[in-house]
């Protein structure tokens, strides 16, 4: 499962994640020029061995942080 975390966005705008899907939506109240970040976290999935196949829960595997930045300019 992953995560987003989204900064410096200009006032009125926000944002949400649905699955690996980011939006950034809102109407800014401001003009200008924005320097944004977006910081994404990739949990471990988990896994055992229980026999027959495997499932989710247990060790972890690996996981994944990326950090992107980004700039918007409201005319």
């Amino acid at each position: 499962m992953g995560y987003y975390t989204v900064s410096d966005l200009p006032p009125g705008m926000d944002y949400e994640f649905i699955g690996q899907d980011l939006f950034v939506f809102g109407t800014p109240q401001n003009a200008g020029r924005y320097s944004i970040k977006v910081y994404l976290e990739v949990e471990p999935q988990n896994l055992y061995f229980d026999g027959d196949d495997f499932s989710e829960d247990g060790d972890s595997l690996c996981s994944y942080t990326d950090e992107r930045h980004f700039s918007l300019e409201i005319l």
